[in-house]
């Protein structure tokens, strides 16, 4: 299973849903895994197959929070999924 990797902040969300997106493209019809990892210790854990985010486990220092999604999303509605962790998560 192939894993990316990123670093995010306030500024970079869109570069990195557009990064995810190209890591998820590159990885058509098979399983990968995302770790991003945010400012103040946060991270975001995904497992997911295509637009299905089946494990995305999103950690600050006070909370830890299951996130994942529908696993008919359009491309579009996954981006969106993606860039409202990523601002809770640089928050």
């Amino acid at each position: 299973m192939n894993t990316l990797k990123l670093t995010v902040t306030e500024s970079t969300i869109d570069n990195v849903v557009k990064e995810v997106n190209a890591f998820r493209l590159s990885n058509k019809n098979k399983w990968y895994q995302l770790f991003i990892e945010a400012p103040k210790g946060a991270t975001l854990k995904i497992k997911a197959f295509n637009t299905w985010a089946q494990i995305a486990k999103f950690e600050t220092l006070d909370q830890s929070l299951d996130a994942s999604n529908c696993m008919d999303q359009t491309p579009t509605q996954f981006k969106m999924y993606l860039k409202n962790i990523l601002q809770n998560l640089t928050k």
